[in-house]
């Protein structure tokens, strides 16, 4: 059998594999022969990743060529001429080849050999690579697929669709096995849309592509990349295939096209630019040869422009409906030849619909052609048509992105259903956009904050552990130039500029080309000053990163309170007085509402009363960007987020890792989605800003999760004798450790991270206290590190009325949820329900009945630490 003659053991049990097994990145090693082979690098990309991805990677010189070959697909894996090839292989939507839908990955993959189809062909001349999709993959953070546990490629579009508690499909061992109900409602909603929306459902398919993954057959050495797509199992049920039609189409359509665009991206991995296509559902499947056929017609149309050499394989005889395919195509591929290349490339990526509307060409292909211009791209049409088709677009301003972040500020807004917050701007660009209820910083302090932001990276790895300013003096490493903000926007084409709060280093690092000057403590002065920028005559799209200093404490006490102890002005100017163009709001100190962790005292409301002024001019700021873009015509070609560092500057929130600190607003207008006014429950992080951002400027790649325009940092700084002796971090700096929201947006019951992992080190220099923190929708788990040292105080929040009057009542006075003792002196372990204890009172690691979830989570903390990279996993054994 296949696999013991791979491994040298027989298959049993998916921990009896990985017992034998030893998997080192992507080297799968056999204990029991000593084999060693390259399992490859997998990952399952929707085709909204798989476009971003291959937008601008070059696409060759000439036109797409479209070809048969009938060929036993192992002896095409064998072959040397095919190192480098990608083949697409038809598996189920969990990436492996069960038989039938009463199979699961729990029977395992040795008997893949009984089946003759071409898929299974495809696994065994892949061993490695299928050896990991079955027993190695990650799912839900478990190594491996089971009967219980498995990857779903439809499981994005199923949110779009509305398959909740699976009521248009059940997914079973890989088969969406529809009902009749859910197949009339999916057929009525493609009915009914646009191109456009059937676009968006398209876009959330994903497919599985195992890049650079060993042919295992005969010894064979070589590296193949292999794009596992599935299609609807039309024959699986006694519904007519009429009624699975349209779903099936947009399946097809989708897959191709993913397929194709992964041909793109791996010849610019292998140089090798061959894609073997194989027949997509058909067969068992039952889908028609009319449908795969008008698919690939749909990509081919799409690719005309690019290089790729396409062959469809086909096994012991030639089709005669591939043929015929291969015919139109040609005809069609011909008739683009006599247009230059640059018209072309001009055209056809920026639309999806397809060339080909019939299954035949009913007229001659120039009428096909004519009639897609009319109907996809009217608007480029201008008064004049010029040589031979060419439509000229002015230059434009698209895809600018405005980068807003606030000082300290919680999630005090009307959009989160605060009943008193005055926030319209930032709750308007909510009601157009996508409103993130779960976003959390990954670190309750500025600087280090900050710093992940601008990195997507967590602080044990950028290097930037506290405060950048004064004695502080933290600062990145110097390596993390590759993966800055601000640089690879400007490598993907931006003009950036900064206006407000920086607070991070080195410069060279984190460099914009232009720093505007504009007061923190007035948005809207920030805003007026970022004009002249925004508004420049320019064909490059422009990247602004907006850093208010409100509301952060600062600017003196508040003298007309009658109290003691006074409370901090937040910015705001004494004696209610206004900065200059805002429009202050005042707050009642008796309106405001009390966040859980603070007490219910006349010095928090006071205190409060101010913070809630400072987070009113911040959105006047926001208000006033708006307006200007709106003047510029910009207003729906720019990406607008609105965050802050972290929670509020009051004890309980900022420099801890309890949910005021960590919590934060998250507000995201993308003019280019469809679907807005959404409300998202996916769990987001800081660590995701920076590849969203660069996501949604073309410039991230799918394959690394790195930029796309990578830079090495041994060559940029090699000019730099006085950076190379420095401390740079190690390392290239490749990939990033947080990941693109912007495939969600659209999408309010999209999943993100199943499991977010934060820190905290240092606020200021003399604060140290490292804890971390594994919060998943169940369980939160806080370790202090440092737990025998009394908890330190940021100055600022140690000199706050709010603090300071309980503190000096005594240690047993009530602080929020918790006793300013309880709050000063923790607990080694803090374990909390998250799900049912939201406001963290009760911290179950103290009690026994929890010491197995406890363990269960100390385990996770750990396997994060140990991905991340984290140097204080040592304390689990040092300390």
């Amino acid at each position: 059998m296949w696999f013991e003659q791979l491994t040298g053991f027989q298959e049993s049990t998916g921990e009896q594999v990985r017992e034998n097994l030893n998997l080192d990145g992507s080297l799968l090693t056999s204990r029991v022969n000593g084999r060693t082979m390259v399992c490859g690098t997998l990952e399952v990309l929707s085709l909204a990743d798989l476009r971003r991805a291959c937008t601008d990677l070059p696409r060759g010189g000439s036109r797409l060529t479209l070809s048969e070959v009938v060929a036993d697909v192992q002896r095409l894996h064998v072959s040397p001429a095919n190192s480098g090839a990608l083949f697409q292989v038809a598996s189920q939507f969990n990436l492996l080849e069960m038989v039938s839908p009463s199979r699961t990955p729990d029977d395992g993959i040795d008997c893949y050999e009984y089946d003759r189809t071409q898929g299974p062909a495809c696994a065994i001349a892949c061993g490695a690579g299928t050896i990991f999709r079955n027993y190695f993959v990650n799912v839900d953070g478990r190594p491996g697929q089971t009967a219980l546990r498995q990857l779903d490629c439809l499981r994005e579009l199923g949110i779009l669709l509305g398959n909740t508690d699976s009521r248009l499909w059940a997914m079973k061992n890989g088969y969406a096995l529809a009902t009749a109900d859910g197949l009339r409602q999916i057929s009525e909603r493609l009915g009914n849309a646009g191109e456009a929306e059937r676009d968006s459902l398209r876009e959330r398919l994903a497919i599985g592509i195992h890049w650079n993954t060993q042919v295992t057959l005969e010894d064979a050495a070589h590296l193949v990349t292999q794009a596992y797509c599935s299609a609807l199992p039309v024959a699986y049920s006694r519904l007519p295939s009429s009624d699975w039609e349209p779903f099936a189409r947009l399946i097809l359509e989708a897959a191709y096209e993913a397929t194709f665009c992964a041909g793109i991206c791996n010849a610019a991995l292998t140089g090798n630019r061959t894609v073997y296509l194989t027949l997509l559902g058909g067969g068992a499947f039952g889908n028609s040869e009319v449908w795969i056929a008008d698919a690939i017609r749909r990509s081919v149309s799409l690719f005309a422009n690019s290089d790729l050499q396409v062959a469809i394989v086909s096994y012991g005889r030639s089709q005669p409906f591939v043929r015929d395919l291969i015919e139109d195509c040609e005809r069609f591929l011909s008739w683009v030849g006599r247009f230059p290349l640059s018209i072309w490339t001009t055209i056809d990526f920026d639309g999806r619909g397809a060339v080909f509307e019939t299954t035949r060409f009913t007229r001659s292909p120039e009428w096909h052609w004519r009639s897609f211009v009319l109907k996809h791209y009217r608007r480029w049409l201008s008064g004049t048509i010029v040589a031979a088709m060419w439509l000229a677009a002015a230059p434009a301003a698209e895809r600018n992105v405005i980068f807003v972040i606030a000082d300290d500020e919680s999630p005090t807004l009307g959009c989160y259903g605060d009943p008193v917050a005055v926030t319209p701007n930032i709750d308007a660009l909510a009601k157009d956009g996508t409103v993130f209820r779960n976003a959390f910083a990954t670190t309750a302090s500025c600087s280090a904050s900050r710093s992940v932001i601008m990195s997507g990276l967590h602080n044990h790895r950028n290097g930037q552990y506290g405060h950048q300013h004064s004695y502080h003096k933290f600062s990145s490493y110097y390596n993390v130039v590759s993966l800055a903000l601000p640089r690879v926007m400007a490598n993907a084409g931006y003009r950036t500029a900064i206006c407000g709060k920086y607070h991070v280093a080195p410069e060279q690092v984190y460099h914009y080309e232009n720093y505007l000057k504009g007061n923190g403590r007035n948005a809207v002065e920030m805003a007026d000053n970022c004009r002249d920028f925004i508004m420049q005559a320019s064909e490059k799209p422009f990247f602004l990163y907006f850093g208010t200093a409100d509301p952060h404490r600062g600017g003196g006490k508040d003298q007309t309170s009658s109290q003691e102890l006074k409370p901090d002005l937040f910015g705001n100017k004494p004696n209610d007085g206004s900065h200059k163009g805002v429009s202050e709001v005042f707050y009642k100190p008796e309106d405001v509402p009390i966040p859980h962790f603070l007490p219910d005292t006349v010095e928090t409301r006071e205190e409060l009363a101010q913070y809630y002024q400072s987070c009113s001019r911040v959105d006047q700021g926001v208000g006033r960007l708006v307006e200007i873009l709106k003047e510029a015509g910009l207003y729906d070609h720019t990406l607008i987020v609105f965050t802050s560092d972290h929670g509020m500057a009051f004890a309980g929130g900022k420099t801890t890792v309890y949910e005021g600190g960590l919590r934060v607003p998250f507000v995201v207008r993308n003019p280019y989605e469809t679907k807005r006014g959404v409300v998202s429950s996916a769990l987001i992080s800081h660590i995701d800003v920076t590849p969203s951002l660069l996501d949604f400027a073309g410039g991230l790649d799918a394959r690394t999760n790195g930029p796309r325009d990578w830079i090495d940092p041994n060559d940029f700084w090699k000019d730099h004798p006085e950076v190379m002796k420095e401390n740079r971090g190690g390392g290239a700096f490749r990939s990033y450790h947080g990941k693109s929201w912007i495939p969600i947006l659209g999408a309010p019951d999209a999943s993100h991270w199943e499991t977010i992992f934060a820190s905290h080190t240092f606020h200021e220099i003399q604060m140290y206290y490292p804890m971390r923190v594994v919060r998943d929708r169940k369980y939160k788990l806080i370790w202090n590190i440092a737990h025998q040292l009394p908890y330190p105080f940021a100055s600022d929040l140690w000199d706050a009325s709010s603090w300071q009057a309980q503190y000096r009542k005594s240690l047993d006075a009530p602080y929020g949820q918790k006793t300013v003792g309880d709050y000063i002196n923790r607990a080694r372990f803090e374990l909390y329900d998250i799900e049912q204890d939201p406001h963290e009172t009760t911290n179950l690691a103290l009690k026994r009945e929890f010491n197995d979830v406890l363990v269960q989570y100390q385990e996770k903390m750990k396997a994060m630490q140990k991905t991340l990279q984290d140097p204080w996993i040592m304390k689990w054994e040092y300390e």
